[in-house]
């Protein structure tokens, strides 16, 4: 891998990891009930995919105005698996090690969230059970939860890092 592909990605998924661990820490001190809401999910990710795609930028500037695809895809691939595995890493720190309580505080609160919201939905009895149920099931504060969500976030930021290095793509016409 070049070099500056490595750097720059590493650059920038650090950047945004310690985003992720700051968000986090915010939740941990001040406001635990910012994990279940949307407009949070909504701003993080755009805020992930902006950063992957500055870096991709940064590379294409570095490598005189050009990047082919698969300079870019490994650059933003770069950036994301660090950045995710910044986030998760710290993640099974805090619900794993440090407040392991706190997991379970967020996982009620995540509970709660979800009985109101198909609460709210007219859902029969039965139904509301059977999907909490199966939330109890896969409970996102676990361990081996946080892992598969690392692997279920590498591949959903491989499908857009595919979207946005196609965007962003731009052969040196010398090299033919």
């Amino acid at each position: 891998m070049n070099p500056t592909i490595k750097t720059i990605g590493v650059k920038f998924g650090a950047y945004y990891g310690l985003v992720s661990i700051v968000y986090a820490l915010y939740a941990y001190l001040f406001d635990a009930n910012i994990y279940n809401q949307a407009w949070t999910g909504i701003l993080f990710f755009l805020l992930s995919v902006g950063i992957y795609m500055y870096a991709v930028a940064k590379v294409k500037k570095e490598f005189g105005g050009y990047i082919t695809f698969k300079e870019a895809f490994s650059t933003f691939m770069v950036a994301a698996v660090v950045a995710t595995a910044i986030s998760t890493v710290f993640s099974m720190l805090l619900f794993g090690v440090i407040d392991p309580q706190y997991a379970d505080l967020l996982f009620e609160n995540t509970k709660e969230m979800m009985y109101n919201r198909l609460e709210g939905a007219n859902l029969p009895e039965e139904k509301v059970a059977e999907i909490l149920a199966t939330l109890d099931e896969r409970n996102p504060f676990t361990v081996g939860s946080l892992v598969r969500n690392f692997f279920f976030g590498v591949a959903f930021s491989a499908i857009i890092g595919l979207i946005v290095s196609a965007a962003m793509k731009k052969n040196n016409p010398e090299l033919g």
